[in-house]
């Protein structure tokens, strides 16, 4: 992968649609709306006046919850590394993070920021740059790290995901990964097959 991706937000995940579960994911136009409804693809009331809907935010905005939400699932993805240039490593992904009942306190309104995928090294000596980190209110989703090249530095960069070690002779490392939130890059091997 040349480029690393956008990151992503997804908000309440327990989508109940007619028996179909997450069917209607995402943003949608009112005609968009409507040719759901239609097929009965569409958020339902699910007893004693509950409706569990999905909101999906791929830009950074900010979000102001509707009236009576009390808390929220949440997914909370990073954008992820991009890989380097010559003998250049793999990007990290994006650190993911997911969780349920986030409290969201009355008149709340919730800073949202989708990180953007980094910027790939090019066919000479550039170092793939990390991603940006996605924010939904106080959970933070920190970028992939970017990749290490030769001449140099050979190491992966730290992120949510460490970024992969360049190919070169000596044995540089992979970045290291946010606990709980990715793995580590990978590390160089040097040496015959």
């Amino acid at each position: 992968m040349a480029k690393g991706f956008n990151g992503g937000i997804i908000g309440a995940r327990n989508l109940t649609t007619g028996g179909t579960s997450g069917a209607a994911t995402g943003i949608y136009s009112l005609n968009e709306a409507q040719i759901f409804k239609l097929a009965g693809l569409w958020p339902q009331e699910i007893g004693q006046g509950q409706v569990v809907t999905a909101q999906v935010f791929t830009e950074s905005t900010t979000w102001i919850p509707p009236t009576g939400v009390a808390s929220v699932d949440y997914l909370v993805v990073a954008g992820g590394a991009a890989g380097g240039g010559r003998h250049g490593g793999g990007g990290g992904a994006g650190g993911y993070l997911a969780g349920t009942s986030l409290s969201i306190g009355a008149n709340a309104t919730m800073n949202v920021v989708v990180g953007a995928g980094g910027t790939a090294g090019g066919s000479g000596e550039g170092v793939g740059s990390n991603g940006s980190n996605s924010v939904f209110g106080t959970i933070v989703a920190r970028g992939g790290g970017g990749s290490g090249i030769y001449p140099g530095p050979t190491n992966g960069f730290d992120g949510g995901s460490g970024g992969g070690a360049a190919g070169v002779s000596s044995t540089p490392t992979g970045g290291l990964g946010t606990p709980g939130q990715g793995n580590n890059g990978g590390a160089s091997y040097a040496g015959g097959p």
